[in-house]
Formats: structure tokens, sequence, C-alpha cells
């Protein structure tokens, strides 16, 4: 999935958007899912490298925007000086900036993680600063693949890389492909 990268792009893009230095919460899920566990402990990582300074964390208790503004609402009150959220999906990051408008705080930075149609609406709309777009086409084709391979008894690589992901901004969010558009092109080439 290239999460590890996708951590990278958005600890940079976070460290370009807040002052040097300043404090940012991140938020994984509730369940324990290794992924996100990765991705979340990459995010930290790269969030020291680049200076910032990770204040805490806050879990999405549902996946979807309703959590995340529940775990939103938890990282505003246990820490109230954070300047941006890296959130382990976009319906997180949505959640954490609509907590962020109930509570009249403005100012703070969101990003998120998969870059589908909500996160490109969310960064359209200015309620997401950014979203790492994932190459979930790719990741469903080898998935696909495999399962294929496996039934026909042949040999499955062990690891498979998915395309590189991308950094999606109010700049270049014009530019990017919902997730149908990449697999028809998928499948038209």
């Amino acid at each position: 999935q290239r999460r590890d990268e996708a951590a990278f792009l958005g600890a940079q893009q976070m460290a370009s958007l807040v002052a040097p230095g300043a404090s940012v919460g991140t938020m994984d899920f509730a369940i324990a899912v290794p992924s996100i566990v990765f991705s979340i402990e990459m995010a930290k990582k790269w969030a020291t490298a680049f200076g910032l300074n990770v204040a805490g964390n806050a879990s999405n208790p549902s996946d979807d925007i309703a959590g995340g503004e529940i775990a939103g609402t938890e990282l505003l009150a246990n820490y109230p000086d954070i300047a941006g959220v890296i959130a382990y999906n976009d319906p997180s990051a949505i959640g954490a900036s609509a907590a962020a408008k109930a509570q009249g705080k403005s100012g703070l930075v969101f990003g998120g993680q998969n870059g589908g149609s909500d996160a490109l609406e969310a960064v359209k709309g200015g309620r997401i600063n950014y979203t790492i777009q994932l190459d979930a086409p790719s990741m469903g084709k080898f998935a696909t693949w495999g399962l294929y391979d496996i039934v026909q008894g042949v040999d499955v690589p062990k690891t498979v890389k998915a395309g590189d992901p991308k950094l999606v901004t109010t700049e270049n969010v014009g530019e990017a492909l919902p997730w149908s558009a990449q697999l028809e092109a998928m499948q038209a080439g």
C-alpha cells in the first residue's frame, strides 16, 4: 500500500503548512488494523523528523466522519494548542475539521489519507488541507491477480507494491482523478 511513503508525504505537507516546531495530533482507528497502526507510526516518525511535536493521538471509534468528529473533539480538548491533525483516513480528517469548526477554532491544518471522492471534495471545499491519494485500483488489481493465481496453484509473490501515493492539495485537486476514473483508465490501458 506504500503507507510509509504516504506518511512521509503527509508529514512533509503538514510541516510546510504549520509553524516550525508546531504541535500536531494524530488520529488512528479504535481497532488496531496493522496497516493503520503502521501508517500512524510512520506519520509520527516523519512528523518528528520534519521538526513537528506530536502532542498526542485520538482514535476514531467508527471509521467514518462522525467518528472523526468525536476523535477530533477529544484531540482538541486534550491538546488545545495543536496546529493540525494527521489522520489515518480522510473521513477522520473531515470529522476533525468539523469538530474544530463546531468549537470555533480556525486556522488548523487537516490532512488525511486515501484520496477518494470524499477527500477530493473536502479539499476543494476547504474542509481539509490535503489528502494522500493511495493507488487503490492497483491494490485491487494485484489482490485479484493473487487470488486467481492461488486458485490456479501458481506461486504468488510475497510482496507487490501499489503505485505511487500522490499528495493532493488545493493547488492540484483539479488534476486528481477519482478512483473510478483511475480504474477506467487502468481497464482501457
